[in-house]
Order: structure tokens, then sequence, then C-alpha cells
């Protein structure tokens, strides 16, 4: 059940035309977090200096961004969400989809790792992080496309013909020029290292890469490739949204050129814009996706933080239930990253005992060769850390996204 759209409440602050809040805290929350991306690329390349192991490095990666910034932004979710009772009895069928999928993922995870199942050849897990990939990384840019909208309500100036249009579209197409790129480059058996035949292999091979560059450049997520059907690895998928995306955002620049001449400002909506088509067309460009990717969900993740305080307040228009108050705020936060250390410590616990109760099966951060079967077929064996992730914190996150995937379609915009 959906409660009727709302109007923020009458206790809310003024705020600028044209901003959530203000300039300043557009600033801070909206686009300015878009600082924080490089960060985690840094990082890795910082510990690869030092001769941290790849494996190691990208998990520690991960940590960096799941504590401060990942962790919390999935709790204020589960807040307003899984923990209040009141969500279970308002939306019955969403609290079931969401327990649904946190059975899915422990059971998926069990049967690939421990079991071996597998569904055309393929680990059940792999399936499962491919439909995780490309429902993350709409997720981000939902996320945009929603602040987008809000801050396109309180502009002081109409937008003109069709600007909505073309900015929702450099939003959604930002990070697949080069991420479709490097897909095209999987060979379609799921086997490790790049399709010869394939035209982003060839181009990097006469553009002077190695063999080993190119090998290693090809998709992955999870250090598995996705499953891929046919059609997004033909070059004309690449192609068509690298075109349509210089396309959309051409027509973004100029439009914004011709505003700046008539006097409008250039307000924190086309920042946004502005912000999320650089980082989306560059970050995928960095070898490990992993942790490239770990640098727009720092900037998702402190975005959403900003966000979900406005979205608490304003809780009735969720549809959902009333906010919790103490999740609106830095109190909130500090809470949420105590409980994603204890979440932490579970997981590294649990990657422990089993890597001492396996007698080597499972290592910590994953063995360095890919371990096979007796009929030399490769094992799914991640990393028992990574394991314990997929275990106990792999399905809240995609309760996170199902939920709010839900409320930022249900919940009218910020008036």
């Amino acid at each position: 059940m959906s409660a009727p759209a709302t109007p923020w409440p009458d206790s809310a602050p003024a705020v600028d035309a044209g901003h959530l809040v203000d300039a300043r805290w557009d600033r801070c929350f909206v686009w300015g977090g878009v600082l924080l991306v490089p960060v985690p690329i840094l990082c890795h390349l910082l510990m690869q200096a030092l001769g941290v192991p790849v494996a190691v490095s990208e998990d520690l990666v991960t940590l960096l961004v799941m504590v401060p910034l990942g962790g919390p932004h999935v709790l204020a979710t589960l807040q307003r969400t899984l923990f209040d009772r009141r969500f279970w009895r308002h939306d019955r069928w969403l609290a079931a989809g969401a327990a649904l999928l946190l059975l899915l993922v422990a059971a998926t995870a069990i049967a690939s790792a421990f079991f071996a199942w597998t569904l055309a050849g393929r680990p059940l897990m792999t399936w499962l992080l491919t439909f995780f990939f490309f429902w993350a990384g709409l997720h981000v840019l939902q996320q945009h496309c929603y602040a987008a909208r809000c801050l396109g309500e309180r502009r002081p100036v109409a937008p003109g013909l069709g600007s909505d249009r073309v900015d929702y579209l450099v939003l959604l197409l930002s990070l697949y020029p080069v991420s479709l790129f490097r897909m095209s480059m999987a060979r379609p058996d799921g086997a490790s290292g790049a399709a010869p035949d394939a035209l982003a292999t060839r181009l990097l091979r006469e553009l002077g890469a190695s063999g080993a560059f190119v090998d290693d450049y090809v998709f992955r997520i999870g250090r598995a490739v996705p499953v891929l059907p046919d059609f997004l690895r033909h070059p004309a998928m690449w192609i068509g949204v690298t075109v349509a995306f210089v396309a959309a955002t051409s027509v973004f620049v100029v439009r914004s050129w011709q505003a700046r001449r008539r006097g409008e400002p250039f307000g924190a909506r086309r920042r946004l814009v502005a912000v999320a088509a650089v980082a989306g067309a560059l970050v995928p460009l960095f070898p490990s996706l992993d942790v490239a990717f770990q640098g727009i969900n720092a900037w998702h993740s402190f975005q959403y933080l900003g966000l979900a305080v406005l979205l608490h307040r304003s809780g009735a228009a969720l549809g959902v239930n009333a906010p919790a108050p103490a999740v609106a705020g830095f109190l909130a936060w500090r809470r949420a990253v105590s409980a994603t250390l204890l979440l932490v410590v579970l997981i590294l616990v649990f990657a422990f005992a089993l890597q001492v109760a396996s007698d080597g099966r499972f290592v910590m951060f994953g063995h360095d060769e890919p371990p096979t079967d007796e009929r030399g077929r490769l094992l799914y064996r991640p990393g028992s850390v990574l394991l314990g992730y997929y275990l106990f914190g792999f399905g809240f996150l995609l309760v996170h996204y199902l939920c709010d995937t839900v409320h930022f379609l249900r919940r009218p915009s910020v008036r």
C-alpha cells in the first residue's frame, strides 16, 4: 500500500531556488562527492606499489568503502524497511520480495562454493553476479536521475524543450560505452582471456597493448566474467551506445552554453549531469573494475546518505512508514558504521574459520591459481572473505537495491 503524495513537512527549512537545500549542501552531497571517486583507485595503486597482492588489495579497497559509506548507506534503507515492523505490515509484497532475495543469495553462494552447482556450465553465483552488476549500474544511475528530477523541479528557469530527457539520457548512458567495449572482448564460453576475433581486442592490440593486458582487460566483476548474451558482446552495441552518449553529451553542452549566455546559472542539476558524465565515462577505463566501481560506489553511497536524511524527514511521502528519528542525522551514521564494523568482524571470523576447517580448499583472499576438479574444470572458489560477504552482506545490498528502486519510482519529487 502506498500513501498519497504529500509535500515536504512544514518543519523543513526553506530552500534556495534550484537547490535541494542550498548551494553549500548541494555542493557537498549532490555532486561534490565525485571527489571520492579516485580515492579507491589511488589506494589500490599505492598498495600495488607496496607489493600487496592484487586480490588482497581489491578486498581491502572494498572494506575501505564499505565501512564508512557503503554499509551505512545500505543500513539507512534497512532501518526504514526490514528493521521496521510497520514495513512488514504495510508493504507486504515488497517485504516478501526482500526476504526472498536474502534466501536466494545465501542459497546461491552455498550451492556454488560448496556443491559446485552450475547452470549452463556456469556457477550459479556467476549468474547472480551478472544480475547484480546490471542492477547496480541502473541503481546508481536511477539515483542520479532522481536527484536531477528533484533539482529540476526547483530550478528558477523553465527547462528548454526536451532538456530533461537529454539530461537523463546522459546520466543513464554514462557508464556503458567503455563497459560494453570491455564486455565485447569476453569469450562466449566465459573462459578467461579475451576473444581474439573481437573488434575491441583487435583495436587494443593495434594500439600496442600487450597480450597479457588485453586478456586482463576483459570485463570482470567479482573476479568473474559475467554471463553475457551475444547481443551485448556484439561490436554494434558498444559503438551504438558510444555514439548515443556522445550525441546526448554534445546536446547537453550546447544547451548549457546557450543557457549561460542567457544569464542562467550553471546550477546543481547541470553540475550533477556534467560530473556524472565525466566520471561514468572515465572510471571503467581503469583495468581493475572491482576497484574502479568502488570509486563510483563511494560517491553513490555518500550522495545517498545526504538524500536519505531528506527522504526520512518526509517519510510519509515514501508510502511505506514514518521515519525512525534516529536515522535522520550523523548519530545514525555513527551507529551504522559501528554495525558495519561488526559485520566485517563477523565476516573475517567466518573466513578464518572456513580456511582452517577446509584444509586449504578455501583461503582468506582466494587462490593465486583457480583450483580445478578431477576433470580439470574450474571450481568456484572465492576467497573465504568474499564468500563470507556473499553469505552475510550481499543479500542486504540487493534488498537495498530492491527497496530503493521501488521508492525512487513511488516517491513524489521534492516540491
